[in-house]
């Protein structure tokens, strides 16, 4: 991807600037556990590129519907957490909110746990997925503020 190519389309800059905050989380991730990125910056930049519409649209990989370049999320359809890899073809884009709901549960463990879900009256569901969609670093730290001032107490 060339300068010239970032500067002239709007989308392409935003989408350069993302892809280079996502590809280095990824990469500290896997350094953590003593791997190394099994593709580069700029291959994972043409994945994205090849994912979004010229206007910035892409298709969520978990709901089918339209996300756009300023806020997507890219998700490992079979978690890291529990021996997924790294690879570009392990990748998917997404919603935050798909991506949240989802946890570390697999692609195919998703997709049936939304089909059980759909069975429920739309208020249950509602609740279930305003409950996902909290995430674990906000539940995590929910958790830990209550201890905290219990401890205090």
């Amino acid at each position: 991807m060339t300068a010239k190519r970032v500067s002239q389309n709007p989308v392409v800059t935003v989408l350069f600037k993302r892809s280079a905050s996502i590809y280095n989380g990824m990469k500290a991730r896997a350094e953590k556990i003593h791997l190394k990125m099994p593709f580069s910056l700029e291959e994972f930049r043409d994945w994205l590129l090849q994912r979004f519409s010229n206007a910035g649209v892409g298709v969520c990989g978990y709901s089918g519907l339209m996300v756009l370049v300023e806020d997507f999320s890219v998700d490992h359809r079979f978690p890291v957490s529990r021996g997924g890899e790294f690879g570009l073809q392990n990748l998917t884009i997404c919603s935050e909110k798909q991506n949240l709901r989802k946890g570390n549960m697999t692609e195919v463990e998703y997709r049936q746990f939304k089909q059980h879900v759909e069975r429920y009256a739309p208020e249950v569901q509602a609740a279930i997925w305003r409950k996902l969609e909290v995430g674990d670093v906000q539940r995590f730290s929910h958790f830990r503020r209550q201890r905290k001032a219990k401890a205090q107490c």
